[in-house]
């Protein structure tokens, strides 16, 4: 397979390539500010795609800047229902 086409599938299926930093960083800011206001959901509860639809409306009320909205998201996303 050609190089370019593997990123296409990869990309087209989803994958996040986010690093494990990330994810962590991810994770406690998702326990810190979304926990401050309510009970926090198991990630596995919804799929990626549920979560960014989620986190549109979410993120200027958690106050989250770009960064961390990145970094949010990647923590769901890789702990999203498949």
């Amino acid at each position: 397979m050609h190089p370019l086409m593997a990123i296409k599938v990869v990309l087209e299926s989803g994958a996040t390539s986010a690093s494990a930093t990330t994810i962590d960083a991810g994770h406690a800011l998702f326990t810190a500010k979304c926990g401050r206001c309510h009970g926090l959901k198991d990630p596995a509860k919804y799929t990626a795609g549920g979560w960014d639809v989620i986190l549109q409306k979410m993120a200027k009320k958690a106050r989250l800047n770009d960064e961390q909205k990145q970094q949010v998201t990647a923590y769901l996303h890789a702990n999203a229902k498949k």
